[in-house]
């Protein structure tokens, strides 16, 4: 998943499990149910709306850059300076 968030790629996880924790619904991924239906109707969706593909794949890019390690590791140096 953190490759694909880096690289922009639109990414349709299983609302079941870690993965879904770390997506946003309709933001920067589509938590889809643990069915064939509803992947069927979740890849349809993709497939035939390009402005949602970049919607998403915007979103991503975002979450992308906030997980900088440079980001991170001034976090943890602000904590620690903190406390």
């Amino acid at each position: 998943l953190s490759w694909s968030l880096a690289y922009g790629k639109c990414c349709m996880v299983s609302n079941v499990g870690n993965l879904a924790t770390e997506i946003k619904d309709g933001e920067d991924g589509m938590l889809v149910d643990c069915s064939a239906t509803a992947w069927a109707v979740a890849f349809k969706k993709i497939s035939s709306n390009l402005n949602l593909v970049k919607k998403l794949e915007k979103g991503a890019i975002k979450k992308a850059k906030s997980r900088n390690w440079n980001i991170i590791a001034q976090r943890h140096i602000n904590l620690y300076e903190t406390i």
